[in-house]
């Protein structure tokens, strides 16, 4: 049996005929009644039609009832939520009017944009979900950084793309395909699920996917509700104007890999246990998401700010392996042991008169810390722990990451046009942070090592060191 045929017969069965058909309909032009608690809007007619990440619409006169003037700073309604009813639809705009204007002229008719829109019942129900996010451009999809199958979509087969996670035991399938022309990455469900949990788990998954790849796919997102996994009965959506997608800088790259290399032609993709991992740890410890959210999303700031921002990242990541590995390289041993040792002394240092000290209390504060591990002896042991060897330019870029911190720049780049330095060590602290991260969450394999890339791009510093570094 040839591949093709293999996955015909035991690939993943996605359907999107349900999915196509509906969101062709919820796209299009349509007729609604707006429901209001503000009289000046309240039964007039609007029209809605998707436009560029957000539904245009179109709405009439508003009613001289109130009298108008009073419900002047809320733009006479259309600033807070209101209902848009149908003898099909229901639908909330949430948030209101995104964007609102009125023409004075014309007696205050109305257009602008929806940016959140959903079902009237969406909350109310429990559900199978797919989230729909369109591609943004020049970005990449996991397939590119992921380890993935082949899976079916009615006739069309597909040779790679799927993978399937769990998180938190519920099992996610993760694709990417096109729907209404559009490439988008689909994320969905099988179990039954509360929707804000499916939205918690989806910016999970994103934003781990970003610190992977450098790729933050955010534009928009539509989530619809299901009846069963069959995606069939549509029951309720969802749709969501997000912040601007980001490109930035990648943590790994198979594909990059495998076209320069000579002798292995292999792809080293990230395995799925591993990002299943870094998604159920990012859940799992708010520490861990705000780091990987700070990596993910630091590529808007000048290359200034991102120092910092990295190094706030690696303390965090940091905190988190010391914090689980205490026992193995706090001074004591035993917790217990320098618990009571600690009281020991700090009953000792109690009965010493006030007179003798500068500060009594900063003694006692020391004490405190007596079976703590020193910073800087901290942020090298982390990655000790965890098996990733240091090189010596590696140590110094740590040893750098408290100037950034406090906002010093230790070095002079007024008169390095390039910045080389800085980028240097901007780049050095993104592959040590994404290495912990990674490798915390079961990785073991190939690292792009981007200062090694920007080198051989831009600087042409003969850096001695590899494009791929292994961990």
């Amino acid at each position: 049996m040839n591949r093709l045929d293999k996955i015909k017969l035991e690939g993943v069965k996605v359907n999107l005929v349900q999915t196509n058909e509906f969101l062709t309909n919820l796209f299009s032009k349509k007729e609604f009644t707006i429901k209001s608690k503000y009289p000046t809007i309240n039964t007039i007619k609007c029209t809605l039609e998707k436009g560029n990440r957000s539904f245009k619409y179109s709405a009439g006169e508003i009613l001289p009832k109130g009298p108008p003037v009073k419900y002047q700073h809320k733009s006479y309604g259309y600033q807070d939520p209101f209902e848009l009813i149908s003898e099909d639809y229901h639908f909330i705009a949430y948030n209101g009017a995104g964007s609102i204007n009125l023409k004075i002229g014309k007696g205050f008719t109305s257009t602008g944009e929806i940016r959140d829109l959903k079902s009237k019942s969406f909350d109310n129900l429990t559900g199978i979900h797919r989230a729909i996010i369109p591609k943004p451009k020049f970005h990449n999809f996991p397939i590119r950084y992921i380890k993935s199958e082949g899976f079916n979509v009615g006739s069309s087969i597909r040779v790679a793309g799927y993978f399937l996670i769990k998180i938190n035991n519920r099992p996610f399938g993760i694709y990417d395909y096109k729907i209404n022309e559009i490439e988008s990455l689909f994320i969905e469900n099988y179990d039954n699920l509360p929707s804000n949990d499916f939205e918690n788990y989806i910016s999970a998954i994103i934003y781990c996917f970003g610190i992977v790849s450098g790729q933050l796919f955010r534009d928009e997102v539509v989530i619809l509700k299901y009846a069963s996994p069959k995606f069939e009965k549509i029951i309720a959506f969802n749709y969501k104007k997000l912040e601007d997608s980001m490109k930035g800088i990648p943590a790994l790259d198979p594909q990059l890999y495998w076209q320069l290399s000579e002798t292995n032609k292999i792809r080293p993709y990230l395995e799925k246990e591993v990002f299943e991992n870094l998604v159920n740890k990012s859940l799992k410890d708010l520490r861990l998401y705000r780091a990987i959210r700070i990596m993910s999303e630091s590529c808007q700031y000048p290359i200034e700010i991102k120092a910092s921002t990295y190094s706030v990242a690696l303390e965090t990541v940091k905190n988190i392996i010391i914090e689980e590995n205490g026992e193995k390289i706090n001074p004591f041993k035993l917790k217990k042991k320098a618990s009571k040792t600690i009281k020991e002394l700090k009953k000792i240092v109690d009965a010493i008169p006030e007179s003798e000290f500068n500060s009594k209390k900063m003694v006692l504060n020391k004490l405190e810390q007596l079976n703590q591990v020193g910073n800087k002896d901290s942020l090298l042991l982390s990655f000790k722990l965890l098996n990733i060897k240091l090189s010596e330019d590696d140590k110094r870029c740590i040893n750098m990451r408290n100037d950034f911190l406090h906002g010093r720049i230790p070095f002079d780049i007024e008169n390095d046009p390039k910045a080389y330095e800085l980028h240097h060590i901007v780049y050095k602290l993104h592959l040590l942070v994404c290495s912990l991260i990674l490798k915390y969450s079961g990785f073991s394999g190939l690292m792009l090592n981007n200062i090694k890339l920007a080198d051989l791009l831009h600087f042409d510093k003969k850096l001695r060191e590899p494009l791929f570094r292994k961990i």
